[in-house]
């Protein structure tokens, strides 16, 4: 449950830091500092990101170094766009940059990721009932078939040669249900 809960408070993190990089971005070109654009960051966004930045906030009031406070966020918050926007910021202040067009192109980033994301989902779930059909297509049919014309079914439970056939059938089900359904699912990265 609490890992359910951690991974739906990452994404809800994740997907609400687009809106987040685009108001430090108009920050910055607005000419606000860094701490600032976080200040208007926490103002503007609800939960959870705003809260998780106020922390950062916080800890860089309390002395730690903006740097170990953002590293202190993406121990709280692992994912890949906070971690690209971390490294962007930590980059552009020790060499010099340009961070509203970074964080504009991390932007892009997440945006494409996520439609990628949703094409993965898609095609996973459908890989998923196709093999859900498939599985029980033979148990359908073996219904059917019993029903219809009960004496060669019966023939099937009564000889050898048939008991050996239906365990054969129930086994190749059970496995190609198992790897239909390994298949069909994609772990993140």
């Amino acid at each position: 449950y609490i890992q359910f809960i951690t991974k739906r408070t990452v994404a809800r993190f994740t997907d609400q830091l687009v809106d987040a990089l685009m108001i430090m971005s108009s920050s910055f070109r607005g000419g606000l500092s860094l701490v600032q654009a976080i200040e208007a960051v926490v103002d503007e966004m609800p939960d959870p990101i705003n809260k998780e930045f106020g922390t950062v906030l916080g800890e860089n009031k309390m002395g730690v170094s903006l740097e170990e406070a953002l590293y202190h966020l993406y121990n709280r918050m692992p994912s890949v766009p906070l971690q690209q926007m971390i490294t962007a910021i930590l980059l552009a202040r020790e060499t010099g940059g340009n961070l509203p067009v970074i964080f504009n192109r991390i932007v892009t980033n997440i945006r494409e990721s996520k439609k990628i994301q949703q094409n993965l989902d898609t095609l996973t779930i459908q890989g998923k009932i196709q093999g859900v059909v498939m599985t029980l297509l033979p148990i359908g049919f073996g219904l059917i078939v019993y029903n219809s014309n009960r004496r060669i079914f019966e023939h099937m439970l009564v000889s050898e040669t048939g008991k050996a056939m239906l365990v054969y059938a129930a086994v190749s089900e059970i496995i190609g249900a198992v790897l239909i359904w390994k298949i069909s699912t994609f772990k993140d990265f």
